[in-house]
């Protein structure tokens, strides 16, 4: 069986809004919960938000470099959440940061491809 090839467009589209709202769900909390004094749980997860929203903006343009670089920044970010929090029983955080670095390795490698 061939794989469907028109679905590609859509299917990149609902990847960005559940990244999206990942970081909805990750991050907005913590941000409006915390006082902004240069706390470090505030920058990262004010970081992972931004970061988060300019992957999908980054999508309605044509050039790939507000994706290429949202997407460093956010597998970065993922990355270090994910050395951070883990141990051999595996949470459902690490479970979420691994899906958001995985998410942001495939924009860092396609861009905005169509």
């Amino acid at each position: 069986m061939k794989p469907v090839k028109s679905l590609k467009s859509l299917s990149l589209w609902v990847i960005r809004i559940v990244l999206l709202l990942l970081v909805y769900t990750i991050s907005l909390p913590i941000i409006l919960n915390t006082k902004p004094a240069f706390n470090i749980i505030f920058i990262f997860h004010l970081l992972f938000f931004i970061c988060g929203i300019l992957i999908f903006i980054g999508g309605f343009f044509r050039k790939h470099t507000i994706t290429v670089i949202s997407s460093i920044a956010l597998a970065a970010l993922s990355f270090y959440k994910i050395i951070d929090i883990f141990s051999f029983n595996f949470s459902y955080l690490w479970l979420l940061y691994s899906f958001s670095f995985a998410c942001s390795l495939l924009f860092l490698s396609i861009g905005n491809k169509k």
